[in-house]
């Protein structure tokens, strides 16, 4: 006996698509203020809107953020670099007792 031994239908309506411009099928559309390709998306607090933030591009590979950045986190931050001989390394960095420490790992 094969694992499923029959079709199994439903209704061609069953997931009605959503009209053009919206993120959901529940009819209601969604607009995207500032939609330029690179821009992060940000909530606005509207359910039916999202904007770009102009200050946060990513291009596939590269994060560039205009303006100071904040990291704040319970985890550690780490930045990829070369050693004095050249190899890759990840260095960690972070605040211990006011000291801003770097440290190879």
């Amino acid at each position: 006996m094969a694992i499923m031994d029959r079709r199994i239908l439903g209704y061609t309506n069953q997931f009605p698509a959503a009209p053009s411009g919206s993120v959901g099928g529940d009819g209601n559309a969604t607009d995207i203020q500032n939609n330029v390709s690179g821009y992060m998306l940000k909530a606005t607090g509207d359910p039916t809107t999202i904007a770009g933030v102009e200050d946060v591009i990513y291009d596939g590979s590269t994060l560039l953020v205009a303006g100071d950045m904040y990291v704040k986190s319970s985890k550690k931050f780490y930045l990829d670099g070369t050693d004095s001989a050249g190899g890759s390394k990840k260095y960690r960095i972070g605040i211990v007792g006011g000291i801003l420490k770097v440290e190879e790992q």
